[in-house]
């Protein structure tokens, strides 16, 4: 299988400031295209330390894909840092030259000597053009005196995510599926999980019996989890799909709430009540409108999604909710009997299917006897009854608000599917 490095460049990156996405976007895509990606690795803004990563990354591998440092200002050298590891004059470029000039008029912007230098690029180069920035790519083959590899190029793209997506979908993912037509693919299928921790779900994986052949790998974004199954044959799907199966059944299915990686729980509770004919309607109180938004996200969500209440005070969960104050002074605002009536009222108010409702101490304060910061409720109203259930979580607020708006969604997913809403 082919192989390829990732080099992210940029100040901030190396600081923490902003986060690497396009490794992780770029990485993705490669395997759906049968490149093994090798490494991955950041570096400053710094000529001589661009040029020791290129070193480095193609004594590893023929093609090294780099993103950022493609501006027009002072600290950004990925162009003259490989035109000088590669031994080559930068050139100016005529197509790229009259596009710049041509994005600056309608923009009523002057073109500045900074800017100019965007047109530059090692002799030699392929021009990738940018349809929504002004920093084209390029695409720059290394000769054999820089690299082991009798042919070696490296792909320049632009650090802003979406500049970077557009071209690497439209123009370097074909350049490589015609650059390396010996390329290799894995079968490989995935399941979603939420409620269990990545320890957890690899401790269960582990006590199975799986081949040395499969590879099981686990990516979590919380609060859910995405495991990879891949097999290194290259046979048809049946044998992973075996051990999916066999994962699920010692995961438990209520804890596997999709098969696709893009599934999400928001997704599925979109599916499950539009196929139904079914609607829910909320009342957010230490979530302050997050599960809502989580939804109204979706397209389409005016089909299954009737409104929300962000009952945030105990006046608001009277006023919206029509939760009596008797309940709030004898129970507590956080207490089943008030997510119980939170999830009715909200039922009720919207003619909803469901009513789906949640309250709880967020902190840092706010804690009382017998009920600590991370205390939970979440209700559920269906047709014919309604449940709740208390929760306890040992992170920051917003953490905790997060992970309690995915909670509360699959709730609602195990109401609709009859599944227990809690699980030893």
């Amino acid at each position: 299988m082919p192989e390829a490095c990732l080099l992210a460049i940029g100040n901030e990156i190396v600081a923490g400031k902003i986060a690497d996405t396009n490794s992780a976007h770029i990485a993705a895509t490669l395997r759906g295209l049968g490149i093994s990606v090798r490494r991955v690795s950041s570096v400053r803004d710094v000529r001589e330390e661009i040029i020791a990563e290129l070193e480095q990354n193609l004594s590893l591998a023929p093609l090294v894909i780099t993103t950022g440092g493609l501006g027009p200002t002072s600290d950004d050298l990925t162009r003259n840092a490989i035109a000088d590891y590669c031994e080559l004059q930068l050139e100016q470029n005529a197509s790229s030259l009259d596009r710049l000039k041509d994005y600056m008029n309608k923009r009523g912007r002057t073109l500045s000597e900074n800017n100019l230098s965007q047109v530059m690029f090692p002799a030699g180069s392929t021009i990738l053009e940018n349809p929504v920035g002004t920093a084209d790519s390029f695409i720059t083959p290394v000769g054999n005196k820089q690299t082991r590899f009798q042919s070696a190029h490296v792909v320049s793209l632009p650090g802003v995510p979406t500049e970077m997506k557009r071209i690497l979908d439209e123009l370097v993912s074909p350049w490589i599926t015609k650059t390396y037509p010996q390329r290799s693919f894995w079968n490989e299928i995935h399941l979603k999980c939420f409620g269990l921790s990545e320890a957890d779900v690899g401790s269960k994986i582990d006590a199975l019996d799986v081949s040395d052949e499969i590879e099981i790998a686990y990516r979590p974004s919380f609060p859910e989890l995405l495991v990879s199954i891949r097999d290194k044959t290259r046979e048809d799907t049946k044998r992973i799909e075996a051990i999916r199966e066999q994962i699920v059944e010692t995961l438990g299915p209520s804890f596997v709430y999709g098969l696709d990686p893009l599934d999400s729980i928001p997704k599925v509770i979109a599916s499950l009540l539009s196929e139904r004919g079914k609607t829910v309607a909320l009342a957010e109180s230490c979530t302050g409108g997050l599960i809502s938004h989580m939804l109204v996200s979706l397209p389409g969500s005016s089909v299954f999604f009737r409104g929300a209440a962000v009952s945030y005070s105990n006046d608001a969960k009277q006023v919206f909710c029509n939760v009596k104050p008797a309940l709030i002074k004898h129970f507590g605002a956080v207490s089943e009997e008030v997510a119980c009536a939170m999830a009715n009222g909200a039922r009720d108010a919207l003619g909803a299917d469901y009513g789906v409702s949640v309250t709880g101490i967020a902190g840092p304060g706010g804690a009382t006897e017998g009920k600590p910061v991370g205390t939970v409720w979440i209700g559920v109203a269906f047709p014919g009854g309604v449940q709740a259930q208390c929760y306890n979580f040992p992170w920051e607020r917003n953490a905790l608000r997060k992970y309690t708006a995915t909670l509360a969604l699959d709730v609602l997913r195990r109401k609709i599917l009859n599944h227990p809403l809690t699980e030893n």
